[in-house]
């Protein structure tokens, strides 16, 4: 049985519509996601998200947000 690989779209309609499964897809396979369509890496768990946003000197978003 194969796995479906993780595809989050920001601008998806249908993933806008209903998140949480690709949310929790993240949490749980890809905590750390990288979109190679847009170039952009996305951090899935809150622990991660309040670290990195507590560290400005490793991490920045010099690119903009989505």
């Amino acid at each position: 049985m194969s796995v479906a690989e993780i595809v989050y779209d920001p601008y998806d309609y249908e993933i806008d519509a209903e998140p949480h499964p690709v949310w929790k897809r993240m949490r749980d396979e890809a905590p750390v996601y990288y979109n190679p369509r847009y170039d952009f890496y996305a951090l899935s768990r809150f622990d991660d998200v309040l670290a990195a946003s507590l560290d400005q000197e490793t991490f920045s978003s010099n690119r903009g947000t989505v």
